[in-house]
């Protein structure tokens, strides 16, 4: 028995790396094979657990038949009885309160009544119990409600070890010495602070700045990368151009259903996270999509619940007069505040737009509301920046919400080029990190006194979490996007291309930039987006939708979700996504205007789900990623009406003047199954560096892995803030929402102080 629960035990210890200690709880006669006079232990457990984790406790019933904790209640006594029906020897662990596992002492009875004996100040004598006395003396010892206990103990050592551990978990006063093998890990010697902070990025910079606002409470926030200091982190053209130096990212899982390609999955190293490399695209969600989170059991994380921190995180600077009135611009000034994270719509835009911006003007099917941040689902949108318009540099997280107050604040420390490695835990709460530093590979724990807080995004925070908490690393969500390329034989000039084909421009517009902050490179990327309804990009959308409804969502999801509150949490979503696809509440894709021929076409409500996992043969390296890209084919049959959909709109008349001419997919991929063939091979993209979902915020019972309260399942002072509780992503980039979700944690977290 013992053989069999170590070996599974040991096997499920290196599929969840960072165990730091376990408790064995077994009955005395299961670690050993014959009786030679004496009880000779084998050694079973702990010679096949030796090396698997730092520190292996047990707790035998042995101590209790050997009935030293009734001596001590019976101290009046004299002499002290000790009775004993078993004299143990060869037995390597420390006696008697704290036991490790491979240590050097061996005991038997005589040991242990010396140590009562040394307890007490008394002497002690010991008297053995006969085998066929054992039933009276239990009966004398135990409780009446559990008498039982002798039956079962002459005859069954797991029976015995189970209603031994019912005692022991019950809190039961008969083994409050036993209790004591297990105590408060004082002898942890850390840093001490009020909350630790997993991450230096968006969500966790928004959080330790207003944890910090109240001058008491200490924050330590551990960050993997540095600062980035140079024109590519501040510059908005270099929004342009991920900058992959800025970047961990592993390599993705081959992706069966786009011919087994690999992508690279963005995560940032550095302060300011994501924030220093994405697109600076500032554009919320629909209210109805996150309406749907509330939905899925989240009371108060609907749009009027958000509504308030979108604003509270947000500045909007106006763009000037001149180019309000050439461009047509239009915002909605109350949907924004007065936050620290500015954005702006740009003065510069190329000549080109105006020809795509009446191409849409005259399209009567799609409307065309203020403002994209207002929460009113599809249409042509003017869509802000993160750029600061006083000083036209990018408006990250560490400019908005660190360096600010950093100077100020002495209760905020940021501890960069360090990595959390894992959450330290004192029964089922957590009470620290142990962090390495990427300068001396040491490592070292710091603690905290109330929570842990990972904020690590959605790809590093369910590594963390893998071996903690329920339904992590499940339920992953990004935006793919089709990759349409156009020859525009009479394009403008300017153009976006022009900068990097024309060497005297480039030079004009650098030395424009750095003189009056003005032009292209002041501009940053695309301003213009289009989001339609399923509605708007196909006919077929009534079908499609049927077709979702229909389905047996096992055929087309991970096995993980093959049953259980994966499923059950999955097929809430699916009515939810839906009912979204059916009406004209919420977009079923985007169309940006980057210029220049670009013309992506992205996939904003996925039905197949990924996964981020530990990688089994490192899993102290970075975890696996698995995006499943078209596991359910519906979202291929709505990536294909996509292209259609563009294709359409590039071969209207207003458009014609450009001159046209499609390269990706290419004209020659005409029917749907050319269409799906070309993307499968090289003309989509599983992800956009949005993503989402991996430790999804939504009741247990359907798979979630936070609560509202953002609180982890199952341990104690340990929160998630960051994109992976995202349950359903919304129909935007993610930039947006996790400022707003970081701000609401932020006020969650303090109600709890």
């Amino acid at each position: 028995m013992v053989r069999i629960t170590a070996t599974n035990v040991k096997s499920a210890l290196e599929r969840a790396p960072g165990v730091l200690k376990i408790l064995f709880f077994s009955a005395v006669g299961s670690q050993y094979d014959h009786s030679i006079g004496v009880l000779k232990l084998n050694h079973i457990y702990d010679t096949i657990l030796e090396g698997a984790v730092p520190e292996v406790m047990d707790i035998h019933p042995g101590y209790v038949q050997e009935a030293w904790r009734p001596i001590l209640d019976e101290a009046n006594l004299e002499p002290l009885v000790l009775y004993s029906w078993l004299a143990q020897i060869d037995h390597k662990v420390p006696c008697p309160y704290y036991f490790k596992s491979f240590g050097p002492q061996h005991y038997c009875t005589a040991d242990i009544r010396k140590a009562v004996e040394e307890v007490t100040g008394s002497k002690v004598n010991l008297n053995l119990v006969e085998k066929d006395q054992l039933s009276g003396y239990f009966a004398q010892r135990i409780s009446e409600q559990n008498s039982s206990l002798s039956h079962h103990y002459a005859s069954s050592c797991t029976a015995i070890t189970m209603k031994w551990f019912n005692l022991i978990t019950s809190g039961a006063a008969f083994f409050a010495p036993a209790l004591a093998t297990s105590p408060p890990r004082s002898d942890i010697r850390c840093e001490k602070y009020d909350y630790i902070v997993v991450g230096g990025g968006t969500s966790g910079l928004v959080v330790a700045n207003r944890l910090t606002e109240n001058s008491r409470a200490t924050v330590l926030v551990v960050e993997r990368g540095g600062f980035a200091n140079g024109p590519r982190a501040i510059v908005p053209y270099w929004a342009n151009d991920l900058d992959t130096s800025l970047m961990i990212g592993p390599t993705s899982a081959p992706v069966t259903n786009l011919n087994n390609a690999t992508f690279q999955v963005a995560v940032a190293s550095v302060v300011g996270g994501a924030t220093v490399i994405n697109g600076m695209a500032y554009m919320r969600g629909s209210r109805a999509e996150y309406d749907a989170w509330e939905e899925l059991g989240n009371p108060g994380w609907g749009w009027n619940g958000l509504l308030p921190y979108f604003r509270k995180s947000s500045t909007f600077d106006p763009p000037s007069a001149e180019a309000t009135e050439e461009w047509g611009m239009k915002w909605d000034p109350s949907v924004f505040g007065n936050g620290p994270v500015r954005s702006t719509i740009p003065d510069f835009q190329y000549p080109d737009l105006h020809t795509f911006l009446s191409s849409w003007r005259d399209d009567d099917t799609v409307p065309k509301p203020d403002d994209v941040n207002a929460g009113l689902g599809p249409g042509a949108y003017w869509a802000p920046s993160t750029i600061d318009a006083g000083d036209r540099t990018r408006t990250t997280a560490r400019k908005a919400y660190y360096d600010p107050v950093f100077s100020q604040r002495p209760n905020l420390r940021l501890l960069t080029e360090h990595t959390v490695t894992e959450i330290v835990f004192q029964n089922l709460r957590a009470v620290g990190v142990k962090i390495t530093s990427q300068a001396t590979n040491e490592d070292r724990i710091v603690c905290a006194s109330k929570e842990v807080i990972l904020a690590a995004g959605a790809i590093q925070t369910p590594h963390l979490l893998q071996k903690y908490a329920p339904g992590v690393g499940a339920n992953f969500q990004d935006h793919a996007a089709v990759l349409m390329i156009f020859d525009l034989a009479n394009a403008s000039f300017p153009n976006p291309n022009t900068i990097t084909t024309n060497a005297t421009y480039n030079a004009t517009v650098w030395n424009e930039y750095w003189t009056n902050r003005t032009g292209p490179i002041a501009a940053g990327s695309s301003s213009r987006v289009t989001l339609l309804s399923l509605s708007h990009s196909t006919s077929a959308a009534a079908s499609i939708v049927n077709r979702i409804t229909a389905q047996d969502p096992r055929d087309y999801l991970p096995s993980s979700h093959a049953s259980g509150p994966l499923l059950k949490g999955f097929k809430k979503q699916r009515g939810i996504l839906a009912r979204l696809f059916g009406s004209q509440d919420a977009s079923a894709s985007s169309h940006p205007f980057p210029g220049g021929g670009l013309a992506p076409a992205v996939l904003l409500k996925p039905l197949s789900r990924g996964s981020v996992t530990v990688d089994p043969a490192d899993p102290h390296g970075l975890p696996v990623v698995q995006y499943n890209t078209f596991m359910n084919p519906v979202d291929a049959d709505i990536a294909v009406a996509m292209v259609k959909r563009a294709r359409a709109f590039w071969s209207k008349p207003d458009i014609s003047v450009l001159q046209p001419t499609e390269i990706l997919p290419g004209p020659q991929h005409s029917t749907d199954e050319e269409i799906l063939a070309a993307l499968k091979s090289g003309g989509l993209l599983p992800t956009l560096a949005h993503p989402s979902g991996s430790c999804s915020m939504m009741p247990e019972d359907l798979g979630g892995c936070v609560g509202s309260d953002l609180r982890v399942y199952g341990v104690k002072a340990l929160s998630v803030v960051d994109a992976s509780i995202i349950p359903l992503i919304p129909g935007a980039p993610l930039q947006a929402t996790v400022y707003a979700v970081a701000e609401k944690a932020a006020d969650i977290i303090k109600s709890r102080a």
